[in-house]
C-alpha cells in the first residue's frame, strides 16, 4: 500500500490533468472517455493505474476498519472520511482547488499509511494514546 500510495503522489499532478480533462470530455460529448480518447497511451496507462491504485487504498481501508483494535478504527475511519470529502471536492471545485487539496491529502494520506506500517513493524505503539 506504501508503495501504491507514493506512486499516486508522485503522478498526482499528471493524474489530476488527466481527470479534469476526462470530467471535461463527458460534460461536452455527454460520453465516456474511452482508451481511443486519449492522445497518448501513456496518458491511458496513469489514469488506469491511478485508478486502479485509488480503489486498491480503499478496500485496504475497508479491511482495516475490519480490525479489532480501536486505533486502527479511528485512523481509517478518518481515511475514509477524508476521502469522501476529497470526492465531494474532486465532483463540485474548479482544478486549482483539487490540484491543492487533493496533493494535501495524498501527502497525508502517504504519511499517514507510512507512519501505520513503521508503528506496525517497528515501534509497535499505541497511536490513539499518543495523540492524546
Amino acid at each position: 500500500m506504501l508503495f501504491f500510495s507514493f506512486s499516486n503522489l508522485i503522478n498526482f499532478l499528471k493524474f489530476n490533468k488527466i481527470r479534469f480533462w476526462a470530467k471535461t470530455f463527458k460534460k461536452v460529448i455527454k460520453k465516456d472517455v474511452d482508451r481511443s480518447d486519449f492522445k497518448t497511451n501513456e496518458e491511458y496507462n496513469i489514469f488506469i493505474i491511478y485508478s486502479l491504485f485509488s480503489f486498491l487504498e480503499i478496500l485496504w481501508i475497508l479491511f482495516g476498519l475490519a480490525t479489532n483494535s480501536l486505533h486502527h478504527w479511528v485512523v481509517f475511519l478518518t481515511l475514509l472520511f477524508l476521502n469522501i470529502i476529497m470526492r465531494l471536492i474532486y465532483k463540485y471545485s474548479n482544478f486549482f482547488i483539487t490540484n491543492l487539496f487533493g496533493f494535501i491529502f495524498s501527502l497525508l494520506k502517504f504519511s499517514t499509511i507510512l507512519i501505520i506500517i513503521l508503528n506496525y513493524f517497528h515501534f509497535q505503539q499505541d497511536i490513539l494514546n499518543l495523540l492524546r
